[in-house]
């Protein structure tokens, strides 16, 4: 290339590059504005930080809960099921022997 179109197109290149300068607007906010954009970032994820933490926390009390109930009451349960299934072969048992005594006379 020759040394004397060089200048001619750089300085095309550089009034191009002002007058897209000037179409667009290229200034950049200010500091403030980015500073307040972080901080309303931070805010939202330390709520949505403490929300899932607090759901966390929800989950393992209901399920130490569970726990703790199941402990203490499963003893209860299995007797209320165990007088459950003995009713409900007290009155099979009664329910057989009365057809037998049906069929006898």
């Amino acid at each position: 290339m020759d040394n004397r179109n060089t200048p001619p197109l750089e300085e095309k290149l550089q009034k191009a590059s002002e007058q897209i300068d000037q179409h667009l607007d290229v200034e950049e906010p200010p500091l403030l504005y980015f500073e307040t954009l972080v901080r309303e970032e931070q805010q939202a994820w330390h709520q949505r930080l403490w929300k899932e933490l607090m759901l966390l926390w929800a989950a393992a009390l209901l399920m130490i809960t569970g726990l703790a109930l199941s402990f203490y009451f499963i003893p209860a349960l299995f007797i209320i099921v165990q007088g459950a299934a003995a009713v409900v072969l007290l009155g099979y048992v009664w329910k057989e022997k009365r057809e037998m005594v049906m069929v006898d006379k």
